[in-house]
C-alpha cells in the first residue's frame, strides 16, 4: 500500500538526483534490499513506500522489473515530481498540462509550445540557474507523461539520439531541444540523425519540431515545425 500522505521526504529526495523516468526499472536484488540513509537510491525508496512494484522476476540472475502498481499510483507521482521540478511542491500541476493534450490531438504545435512556457516559467531561479537544462527536458518529459501521452526520452536511433519522441493516435513528434542555441540547428538535427526513419511504415503523420530555450528569456525563444511527408 502506498504510504499516506504528502511524500515530501520522497519527492526531494528524487528531485535532488534529477530523477523521473520510472516507468521500467531492472534492479538486482541486492540493490532493491538497499536503504542505506547516507547514499539513498530512488528506485528501491519508491518500492518500499508502494510506490513501485515487482512486475517480474529472472530468478537465475537475481533481477526484478519494477513498475507502477496501477494509474492512480502513476499519476500521483508523477503531478508531485513535476510540482517539484517547477518549485510548486506541495501542490499540483494539473491545471497546467491540460491543454497539452489538446494541442497535441489537433497537432496545434503553437498551443503546445505555449502550455510548455506556463509550465516552465514557474521553476524558482536558483533551481533555473543550477540545472537549466535538465530541468528544461525534465518538465517537458513529466508534463507530456502526467497528460497521459505516449513520450519516449533519449530514444536511440542507428545515428544518434533524440531527446523526445511523441506518439498520439494520429501524429508522431520527433522534439529536439536545445538550450541557448539554435532553433533551426535542433530541426535540422532530426532530419541529419533521421530520428523518424524508423517509423516510415507507420501510417501516423509524422512532425519534426526543433525548439531553442532562452536561459536569459526563461522562455522558449523560437521553434522550427516541419511536417515529414
Amino acid at each position: 500500500m502506498v504510504a499516506t500522505g504528502t511524500p515530501t521526504f520522497l519527492v526531494k529526495q528524487i528531485r535532488k538526483d534529477l530523477q523521473y523516468s520510472f516507468d521500467s526499472i531492472k534492479i538486482g536484488e541486492a540493490t532493491l534490499g538497499n536503504f542505506d540513509v547516507q547514499n539513498i537510491l530512488a528506485a528501491p525508496l519508491l518500492f518500499q513506500t508502494g510506490y513501485l512494484t515487482i512486475k517480474g522476476h529472472q530468478e537465475e540472475f537475481g533481477l526484478y522489473e519494477l513498475g507502477y502498481p496501477n494509474k492512480e499510483v502513476e499519476s500521483s507521482l508523477l503531478d508531485n515530481l513535476l510540482s517539484a521540478y517547477r518549485d510548486v511542491f506541495p501542490g499540483d500541476s494539473v491545471e497546467v498540462i491540460s491543454g497539452l493534450v489538446l494541442s497535441l490531438r489537433s497537432n496545434y504545435t503553437e498551443g503546445m509550445i505555449t502550455h510548455l512556457n506556463a509550465l516552465i516559467a514557474s521553476i524558482s531561479y536558483d533551481h533555473w540557474k543550477a540545472e537549466s537544462e535538465s530541468i528544461f527536458h525534465i518538465i517537458v518529459h513529466l508534463a507530456f507523461k502526467k497528460a497521459g501521452i505516449n513520450i519516449q526520452s533519449e530514444v536511440h536511433s542507428a545515428k544518434g539520439r533524440c531527446d523526445v519522441m511523441i506518439f498520439t493516435d494520429q501524429y508522431i513528434y520527433a522534439l529536439e531541444l536545445k538550450l541557448n542555441g539554435s532553433a533551426q540547428a535542433a530541426l535540422d538535427q532530426i532530419f541529419e540523425k533521421q530520428y523518424l526513419a524508423p517509423f516510415v511504415a507507420d501510417q501516423r503523420k509524422k512532425t519534426a519540431v526543433g525548439v531553442n530555450f532562452s536561459s536569459e528569456k526563461w522562455a522558449v525563444e523560437n521553434y522550427l515545425v516541419q511536417e515529414v511527408l
